[in-house]
């Protein structure tokens, strides 16, 4: 609990003369080795951590420079103060040469203390130390009288400190003595896997995925969730304009997508705007509208929770029935000791009775909630909880398998001996998977060493010591073939017989069918009438005209359809202007939508009284407008509830009576029109009832299915 969300790391780097001797017979140099570990760490940083801060000390250098060179401590250089890791130090790092002096680590120890002094003193932080080094160095009296203020510093400052010895395969006296003074882990360059894990690794403390309280009825115990383990995939990668310059701000480099919308039958092309574009989602091969509206008043709201719904016996929750994969870890709330006491006084309790709890669990607010178990788990060091998802009735599926055949003695014998030839040995060091490195993402850490480096570098090969350290482990499955054959031999696999898959039929292979069974038809013998439509008889009345498609104004969309029919008034075949149709039933669904109880048919009858108006004014309808305000003015007036809410907004948004400046057709003065809204008496809200209700359901319902 006490562990920082944030890391400052400086790498102490042996530049000196002894650093060109040859380490290994691959024909690299001690400093080729210190640089790869260096060039690891930082791109480790880039991908997962570049916030990070990374400081770099190099000592036995040809020049000096430090915020201490003036007190003696010459030899030590200093180009990369505490900052977050860039690709402009790993390009630094990749430059690196041997310098032709003599190094002193103890120097470059203090410098490195001052810095992370002067950099985080005061702060919530991790602090670490790398010290590469060849171990070619000796210490005098003086400097092991340097050397345990050094380690009372290093103490002090809470550092982690680390040693990376390059080249020698044991630690050289004076490495061990620096190590105990400064309670320093030893490390060694041969040993590349174990190295790999330590640069990897992050002192940090671990966020936690959710911190809701545990609710058992009234008790409430506050508690984290972490995950216990996740993929780990690779970075996302952004995409940059293709020829900008390699310093360019990333703001000017990023592309940006942008989105417009058009009408179809628009001949303009004009954007859209948003105001007037609606979300449909299909339902079969039709679009249905589904408006902002109606997606705030059906849209799921829970607060985040992880409320107990009972107990379960552990052997009634299989480890089949876990859901997704994911298993999370509930840990009291750091520094909480009553917290701490009630959890684990649950755990134990749990784990005597073998019992399991299952749980509501939304990690967020307005999450989906997902049904989990909680199991007890009880470890030398701590104790905690394993948060496992659990599938709902829906989830589940009963496969009918048919049942196995019985084994006999010679089926399960090789079955052992597979078993037994795949097992490792307890103490096996060579493979242990929580420190395999990940071989896709070592390699994608290598491609981005050398493109950072060289933007035109091929893709590296893999690294010879990951590539070594998975020989080494398919070299363990060596025995098991000689077992995996004996399996073979007692399991022969024999060819399934294919049944006849009954073919498709298609209309074609009808027609053909049917005109084989009926014959040929000559079609010479068939008359063939004019398609043009007869005249009339004389004294017959003449055809009525095709009627056009009668206004319709649904609840889903209203305001399209609205402005569907008035766009459309001059189009009918029969010459009906339809707009007066369309206004009074626009008026009709503000009246349904007032109806409602809930507060969004509000909001959706101020935008249909908004576009009314609009309408109103466009045609020179302000009588029909003017009349049907005055009605919702006498009916929602003073009221409560969503009618109140109805007229609060029409008066906030200012839609008043239509004046004469507005339209001809206008009877009312502009000073009328702004007198409109005078308060009145408030009256009573009066609640839809039921049967007036229905008949709008089914309405609706026939709105959707059009």
């Amino acid at each position: 609990s006490n562990m920082a969300s944030k890391e400052a790391c400086c790498w102490l780097v042996n530049v000196g003369n002894t650093m060109g001797s040859p380490d290994g017979s691959d024909g690299k140099t001690r400093l080729d080795t210190s640089r790869d570990a260096l060039k690891a760490f930082l791109s480790h940083k880039l991908m997962i951590a570049s916030k990070h801060e990374v400081g770099l000390v190099l000592y036995g250098w040809r020049e000096t420079l430090n915020d201490l060179q003036g007190d003696g401590y010459q030899g030590v250089f200093v180009p990369r103060d505490l900052c977050p890791t860039d690709a402009q130090l790993l390009r630094y790092v990749n430059d690196l040469s041997v310098a032709d002096r003599t190094a002193d680590c103890l120097d470059a120890m203090i410098v490195a203390l001052d810095m992370l002094h002067k950099r985080t003193a005061g702060q919530k932080i991790h602090r670490r130390i790398f010290l590469l080094t060849d171990g070619a160095f000796g210490l005098t009296e003086d400097d092991l009288t340097c050397l345990e203020e050094v380690g009372r510093q290093v103490a002090t400052l809470d550092v982690t400190m680390h040693i990376v010895v390059v080249g020698p395969s044991e630690a050289p006296p004076s490495v061990t003595l620096l190590a105990k003074c400064c309670s320093a882990e030893v490390l060694f360059s041969s040993q590349w896997q174990q190295l790999l894990n330590v640069i990897h690794s992050q002192g940090v403390s671990q966020m936690s995925k959710s911190r809701p309280d545990l609710e058992i009825g009234p008790v409430r115990i506050p508690v984290h969730c972490f995950l216990k383990a996740r993929r780990v995939a690779l970075p996302t990668l952004s995409k940059r304009a293709k020829g900008t310059v390699a310093h360019t701000e990333p703001i000017e480099m990023k592309v940006q997508a942008e989105r417009s919308y058009f009408a179809i039958d628009d001949a303009d092309g004009e954007d859209v705007p948003p105001e007037e574009r609606t979300k449909a989602y299909r339902y079969g091969k039709e679009l249905v509208p589904f408006a902002e509206y109606d997606a705030a008043a059906m849209k799921y709201e829970c607060d985040k929770c992880l409320q107990v719904l009972c107990s379960a016996l552990e052997e009634e929750l299989p480890l089949h029935y876990s859901n997704g994969g994911v298993t999370e870890c509930v840990a009291p709330e750091p520094d909480n000791m009553v917290a701490a006491r009630g959890l684990s006084s649950l755990i134990h309790g749990l784990r005597n009775t073998a019992r399991c709890l299952v749980c509501r669990y939304a990690a967020r607010k307005n999450a989906r909630p997902r049904l989990v178990a909680l199991s007890p788990y009880v470890a030398e060091k701590y104790e905690c909880l394993y948060l496992t998802y659990l599938p709902f009735e829906e989830d589940i599926r009963d496969w009918p398998f048919p049942s196995l055949p019985t084994p006999v003695d010679s089926h399960l014998a090789a079955a052992d001996q597979l078993i037994d030839a795949m097992t490792l040995p307890a103490d096996d060091r060579t493979y242990k998977v929580s420190q395999m490195p990940n071989p896709i993402i070592q390699r994608f850490s290598d491609l981005l060493k050398a493109r950072v480096c060289d933007s035109t570098a091929p893709v590296p090969d893999l690294d010879t010591r990951l590539a070594g350290l998975l020989k080494s482990a398919m070299e363990e499955t060596v025995p098991a073939v000689a077992a995996q054959e004996g399996l073979k031999r007692e399991f022969k696999l024999t060819a399934a017989e294919v049944t006849t898959v009954k073919r498709r039929k298609f209309w074609k292979d009808a027609l053909q069918a049917k005109r084989q069974a009926v014959g040929e038809v000559d079609t010479s013998a068939i008359t063939v009438g004019s398609a043009s439509r007869p005249l009339p008889a004389q004294g017959e009345p003449p055809a009525p005209a095709p009627m056009a498609a009668p206004v319709r104004i649904g609840t889903v969309n209203p305001i399209r359809d609205f402005r569907q029919a008035i766009a459309d008034r001059r189009g009918a075949p029969d010459g009906v202007d339809r707009t007066t149709e369309a206004i009074d039933q626009l008026t009709k669904v503000i009246e349904r939508f007032l109806s409602e109880t809930l507060s969004d048919c509000s909001k959706k009858a101020c935008e249909c009284l908004r576009a009314l108006r609009q309408g109103c004014v466009e045609e020179n309808a302000a009588l029909k407008y003017n009349s049907a305000l005055r009605g919702l003015k006498a009916s929602c007036e003073g009221l409560t509830g969503p009618r109140g809410a109805f007229w609060s907004s029409v008066v906030e948004s200012g839609l008043s009576l239509i004046s004469d400046d507005e339209a001809t057709t206008s009877d009312v003065s502009r000073e009328e029109a702004a007198m409109f809204f005078v308060s009145a008496t408030p009256k009573p809200s009066t609640p839809a009832t039921p049967a007036q209700a229905a008949p709008r359901v089914e309405e609706d319902l026939l709105d959707l299915l059009e």
